[in-house]
């Protein structure tokens, strides 16, 4: 059996400060992972998970490791300039192409953080609108891993320590 886990950079997100500290579901899984030897794991993110996987980090040589191919800056800017004036907002190219920077070239996350901006922000979306967008992400990517270890059965946890 394998277990794969997508967006790993969200569970990056643990080794916050102060209330975005979640390192409580980073040392469970970092526990599971060295108890269990019949099931094989692999991990797929960006580069802010690379802490995850570094000589000191948590899963290093535990988990296969496979990065996401970048889209370049230049398509992003044109992509996200366009999908948010399809929901009436209007934004710099220099501020959507700081989204694609702030969010690495993730897909995923770059979606979550327009349709969050989409959302929230007013008609022209300003450097604090980003700032915002971003401590928002940040903290819900976090807590969602914290909520989806909590809600696990006890059956699925001695399949994951299995």
């Amino acid at each position: 059996m394998m277990i794969c886990i997508d967006r790993v950079e969200s569970l990056a997100g643990c080794l916050g400060t102060g209330e975005n500290d979640h390192r409580a579901v980073l040392n469970a899984m970092t526990a599971v992972l060295r108890r269990q030897k019949s099931v094989g794991w692999a991990f797929f993110g960006n580069l802010r998970s690379q802490p995850l996987f570094d000589e000191e980090g948590s899963f290093h040589g535990a988990v296969v490791h496979t990065a996401l191919t970048p889209i370049s800056g230049e398509e992003w800017t044109r992509h996200l300039v366009a999908r948010l004036a399809a929901k009436g907002k209007s934004i710099s190219p220099v501020l959507a192409g700081r989204i694609a920077d702030l969010n690495e070239g993730n897909p995923v996350s770059i979606a979550l953080f327009v349709r969050h901006l989409a959302l929230v922000s007013p008609e022209v979306v300003e450097e604090h609108d980003l700032l915002e967008a971003e401590k928002f992400l940040r903290t819900a990517l976090s807590r969602s891993w914290s909520d989806r270890l909590a809600s696990l059965t006890r059956r699925q946890m001695n399949l994951l320590q299995a």
